[in-house]
């Protein structure tokens, strides 16, 4: 077992009140307690002499470093736009996993690798789901009005549009849907 030297007797004392502490101020580098932490002696003025600031720090040092390790002239990177291009890109796809809901209420045991994300656009509306790639598309409909408290009937029949504005179909499953994509709902046309 190894022991920690102990520290000298006079820096464990309060330089105001001589309580025992260990702080430090920041300013006069002066040993204080926890009562005296905001005293109003202290104050950066009083600073000794032979602290050196880190803007006056050996500047033929910081000159030699410039000379052998010039700053890189690589421009400096910037944030992804996420557009239709990117859809299905893994940052986008992951932040869209994150925020989607079940479209069926209850079915959470579904493998990761049989699910199918996107975004659900009604006008300013926008609501991200995901279901089995095994739903039908005319359930998933009817589970999608359900959740924007759209009324649908015969007479006002509703559909999904891809972003290239091709019609999914009813009849088929919601594979027809891209992972990551964003679907328009559309009512009564």
């Amino acid at each position: 077992m190894t022991s920690i030297p102990a520290l000298r007797e006079e820096k464990l004392l309060c330089s105001f009140c001589s309580q025992r502490s260990i702080l430090t101020c920041i300013n006069c580098m002066k040993c204080i307690c926890s009562l005296h932490r905001f005293h109003e002696s202290c104050s950066p003025a009083t600073i000794p002499s032979n602290i050196i600031t880190a803007k006056t720090r050996n500047p033929e040092a910081r000159a030699l470093l410039a000379k052998h390790f010039p700053p890189s002239q690589k421009p400096k990177p910037t944030m992804i736009q996420v557009t239709k291009s990117t859809k299905g890109s893994g940052v986008h796809l992951m932040r869209m996993k994150h925020r989607a809901i079940p479209l069926v209420t209850g079915d959470v045991s579904t493998a990761m690798k049989d699910r199918i994300h996107f975004k659900v656009v009604l006008g300013p509306q926008e609501e991200i789901f995901w279901c089995r790639n095994s739903l039908i598309m005319g359930r998933a409909v009817d589970l999608i009005a359900r959740r924007l408290n759209v009324t649908i009937s015969d007479i006002k029949p509703a559909y999904l549009t891809s972003s290239t504005g091709e019609i999914l179909r009813n009849d088929q499953t919601t594979s027809q849907i891209e992972n990551g994509e964003t679907v328009h709902f559309v009512v009564g046309e």
